[in-house]
Protein backbone atom coordinates (compact mmCIF):
# COMPACT_ATOMS: atom_id res chain seq x y z
CA UNK A 1 0.00 0.00 0.00
CA UNK A 2 1.49 3.29 -0.90
CA UNK A 3 1.12 6.43 1.36
CA UNK A 4 -0.50 9.56 0.09
CA UNK A 5 1.35 12.33 -0.19
CA UNK A 6 1.02 16.08 1.33
CA UNK A 7 0.57 19.29 -0.18
CA UNK A 8 3.92 20.16 0.67
CA UNK A 9 6.25 17.90 0.42
CA UNK A 10 6.86 18.87 -3.17
CA UNK A 11 8.89 21.95 -1.98
CA UNK A 12 11.67 21.93 0.51
CA UNK A 13 10.27 21.24 4.16
CA UNK A 14 10.59 20.38 7.71
CA UNK A 15 9.31 20.05 10.91
CA UNK A 16 10.54 22.51 13.30
CA UNK A 17 11.73 21.93 17.29
CA UNK A 18 8.40 23.00 18.14
CA UNK A 19 6.24 21.27 15.49
CA UNK A 20 5.46 24.25 13.13
CA UNK A 21 5.73 23.60 9.50
CA UNK A 22 8.46 25.36 7.49
CA UNK A 23 8.49 25.36 4.11
CA UNK A 24 10.36 26.98 1.16
CA UNK A 25 10.16 27.02 -2.75
CA UNK A 26 12.84 25.27 -4.61
CA UNK A 27 12.93 28.35 -7.29
CA UNK A 28 11.32 31.71 -7.62
CA UNK A 29 8.32 30.32 -9.32
CA UNK A 30 7.23 27.69 -5.96
CA UNK A 31 7.76 30.52 -3.76
CA UNK A 32 4.90 32.59 -5.79
CA UNK A 33 2.76 29.00 -5.65
CA UNK A 34 3.40 28.93 -1.83
CA UNK A 35 2.21 32.38 -1.04
CA UNK A 36 -0.28 32.92 -3.24
CA UNK A 37 -2.21 29.59 -2.17
CA UNK A 38 -0.95 28.38 1.09
CA UNK A 39 0.60 31.57 3.34
CA UNK A 40 -2.27 32.89 5.48
CA UNK A 41 -1.93 36.07 7.29
CA UNK A 42 -0.52 34.45 10.73
CA UNK A 43 2.19 32.62 9.07
CA UNK A 44 5.63 34.22 9.37
CA UNK A 45 7.82 35.19 6.59
CA UNK A 46 11.77 34.59 6.97
CA UNK A 47 14.31 35.23 4.59
CA UNK A 48 18.26 35.94 5.38
CA UNK A 49 20.44 39.19 4.15
CA UNK A 50 22.51 37.11 1.49
CA UNK A 51 22.80 36.80 -2.09
CA UNK A 52 20.51 33.59 -3.80
CA UNK A 53 18.82 33.05 -0.27
CA UNK A 54 15.68 31.25 0.08
CA UNK A 55 12.68 33.26 1.43
CA UNK A 56 10.80 30.66 3.79
CA UNK A 57 7.39 30.92 5.38
CA UNK A 58 6.85 29.21 9.00
CA UNK A 59 3.01 28.16 9.02
CA UNK A 60 1.40 29.20 12.48
CA UNK A 61 -2.28 27.83 12.53
CA UNK A 62 -2.71 28.79 16.17
CA UNK A 63 -2.16 32.84 15.22
CA UNK A 64 0.14 33.19 18.42
CA UNK A 65 3.77 34.37 18.01
CA UNK A 66 6.28 31.67 16.69
CA UNK A 67 9.15 30.52 19.23
CA UNK A 68 12.81 32.27 18.45
CA UNK A 69 13.66 28.71 17.74
CA UNK A 70 11.66 27.82 15.23
CA UNK A 71 12.60 31.72 13.21
CA UNK A 72 16.02 30.70 13.78
CA UNK A 73 15.61 27.25 12.12
CA UNK A 74 13.88 28.83 8.96
CA UNK A 75 16.73 31.23 8.73
CA UNK A 76 19.23 28.38 9.07
CA UNK A 77 17.43 26.82 5.93
CA UNK A 78 17.64 29.69 4.02
CA UNK A 79 21.04 30.45 4.50
CA UNK A 80 21.92 26.60 3.99
CA UNK A 81 20.03 26.86 0.69
CA UNK A 82 21.47 30.08 -0.55
CA UNK A 83 24.41 30.69 -3.48
CA UNK A 84 26.58 32.21 -0.13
Amino acid sequence: RVRQNWWFEKYIWFISSENYLVISGHDAIQTEQLFLKHVGPNDAFVQADVAGARTCFVRNPSGGEVPPATLREAGTLALCHSSA
